[in-house]
């Protein structure tokens, strides 16, 4: 019996990029299911673009582009945020960003978690509707619903 259609594109995407492992040399190469990230460090930016570009090669082996919309960069530094460090792949402009979404976690340019502190804080005060029916609780009825949703 044929798998789901979708899962069986998802297996042959995996499939095809299968050999991307053997291609990335100057990069570390993260993979979970079909997400794949590329992360380079070194005090120079001249270097790391190098390395980037670099193992890009493997999109042009297998006539694919990368999409600047889909590879957000950011650079981890105290002052890389000021500079608006930009990198050129396949003749697409990738401009490091402030904050970037792997996995669904929000990373800032300063390894912080705040802002996803702060969306994952929003999202359950939207979701439970706390500031509405959080005067007519009491304590403990705010602290179970802390303990069942929240913690």
């Amino acid at each position: 019996m044929f798998p789901k259609v979708r899962y069986w594109a998802l297996f042959c995407f995996i499939f095809f990029i299968n050999d991307i492992f053997d291609f990335v040399n100057n990069c570390d190469l993260y993979n979970y299911a079909d997400d794949n990230t590329l992360s380079c460090s070194d005090t120079s930016i001249s270097t790391v673009k190098q390395n980037l570009e670099a193992d890009n090669k493997w999109f042009d082996n297998n006539k694919m582009k990368a999409n600047p919309n889909k590879c957000p960069a950011i650079a981890i530094a105290n002052k890389t945020n000021k500079a608006g460090k930009t990198f050129q792949l396949d003749g697409n402009t990738i401009v490091c960003k402030d904050e970037v979404i792997l996995l669904g976690v929000t990373i800032d340019f300063k390894l912080k978690f705040n802002a996803h502190i702060s969306k994952i804080c929003k999202k359950v005060s939207r979701q439970l509707n706390v500031k509405r029916i959080g005067n007519y609780l009491c304590k403990l009825g705010k602290l179970n619903i802390y303990y069942s949703f929240i913690l």
